[in-house]
Parts: structure tokens; C-alpha cells; sequence
């Protein structure tokens, strides 16, 4: 199965070289090298999207993991009396 950050990694890399090659080191003269120019930017905003969207999805775990780990514990007040437990709770 194929990891989605180097898939992500795979289409930028491979994007960036094909939208060099095409725009400056061939010069676009005919309707394929604008073919493959416009391929190798699709590509590369594709893994840019792709990764964004990952990072953003990450951050989001991550903040709803702090909201629900920052939750106060619970606390009794000090002129309250402590809940009473059965002398046998756990055992069993």
C-alpha cells in the first residue's frame, strides 16, 4: 500500500522536475511541450494542495487533542465532605 506522504512527496518532486524541463531548459515551442508543462504544474499544485491539506488536518487533531486532554479534573471543595467508598470496591 502506498504511503500518502510519498505519494504527496512523489507528485511535487515529479511536478517541479517536469514544469523545469519543459519551461526552461526545452523551451515550449509546440502544443505537447505546453501539454507537459501544464501536466508537470498540475502536478506540483496538486502535492502542494495534498500537503496543506494534510498539515491542516494534523493541526486539527492535534488542537482537539489539547482541548480534550485540558479538561479540569474534577475537585471537591474543602468544606465538603469526601465521597465515601465500600471498603471492598476493586477487589474481585
Amino acid at each position: 500500500m502506498l504511503n500518502e506522504r510519498a505519494v504527496r512527496r512523489t507528485l511535487m518532486i515529479v511536478g517541479a522536475v517536469l514544469l523545469l524541463v519543459s519551461l526552461v531548459l526545452t523551451e515550449p515551442q509546440r502544443l505537447a511541450d505546453m501539454a507537459v508543462a501544464s501536466v508537470g504544474a498540475v502536478m506540483l499544485l496538486t502535492g502542494l494542495y495534498l500537503s496543506r491539506r494534510a498539515e491542516r488536518r494534523t493541526a486539527e487533531k492535534a488542537e482537539k487533542e489539547k482541548r480534550l486532554l485540558a479538561v479540569e479534573p474534577d475537585r471537591v471543595p474543602e468544606e465538603a465532605e469526601l465521597p465515601k467508598r465500600e471498603p471492598f470496591d476493586g477487589e474481585g
